[in-house]
């Protein structure tokens, strides 16, 4: 073999392995989507919560939770809405409780089966965790697509749709941080603005 042969196999076997990396670094989020996916459906909980930081999806959900009570309180004054204040610490104790339902993984799994984070699902998934509704009487959930919206390089938000009806649950975001080189996990959901 020559020389100039040998320079040349080894500059398209860098630059193929170069173009792989990137082509799996960018794929990645659809990588971690899919594992989330077959291990909220094959109810591995191990699988899934290694793609799941709860204390930040938690914050994530607190904060908006928040930011909507202060919204409904109403913008009066300190003094005609000492009422307002009340309701509000009120109103923030029991999104707080409401958060700690939502965020378990049971529920979160099923939230990423449906492509929708609801209150209702908290409650069923609680039934399909004691036993209740899993097996042959469960009824089958409608297959659901997910568009990728990268915000920058370190973070996605998966939007899910379900075929022939539009955005599911009106277009909640299940947000996805990078986690090392092409690692993601799911730091955050974003409610949809109406609710």
């Amino acid at each position: 073999m020559s020389t100039t042969f040998r320079k040349t196999v080894a500059v398209v076997a860098a630059v193929a392995f170069a173009v792989a990396g990137v082509a799996y670094w960018y794929w990645s989020p659809l990588i971690a989507l899919h594992e989330l996916q077959t291990a909220a459906q094959a109810r591995d909980t191990d699988a899934f919560n290694r793609h799941v930081d709860y204390a930040k999806l938690r914050d994530s959900l607190k904060s908006q939770l928040g930011a909507k009570v202060a919204d409904a309180m109403g913008d009066g004054s300190a003094g005609a809405n000492a009422g307002a204040a009340l309701g509000t610490m009120l109103g923030m104790a029991i999104a707080d409780r409401m958060i700690e339902v939502l965020v378990r993984p049971e529920v979160v799994m099923m939230a990423m089966s449906d492509g929708v984070l609801s209150e209702a699902a908290g409650h069923a998934a609680g039934a399909v965790g004691a036993g209740a509704g899993a097996g042959a009487g469960e009824p089958k959930r409608p297959a659901v697509e997910w568009t990728l919206d990268h915000e920058g390089v370190d973070r996605v938000v998966a939007y899910a749709s379900i075929p022939g009806k539009g955005a599911a649950g009106g277009a909640t975001g299940f947000v996805f941080d990078r986690d090392g080189f092409a690692g993601w996990k799911l730091t955050g959901v974003r409610l949809p603005q109406g609710k």
